[in-house]
């Protein structure tokens, strides 16, 4: 099992690390542009 948090950090919101989400972790992804929608600093995951 993998737990992957997206934070919005340049290097997570490149366009191949959310194809790459988008591809193995199907609507199974919180982050910014992600299936999942999560507040901005919010500290519960």
């Amino acid at each position: 099992r993998m737990c992957f948090m997206h934070d919005g950090a340049p290097a997570h919101f490149s366009r191949i690390a959310r194809e790459y989400l988008n591809n193995n972790y199907i609507n199974r992804w919180i982050g910014r542009g992600g299936p999942i929608a999560w507040p901005a600093r919010s500290p519960d995951l």
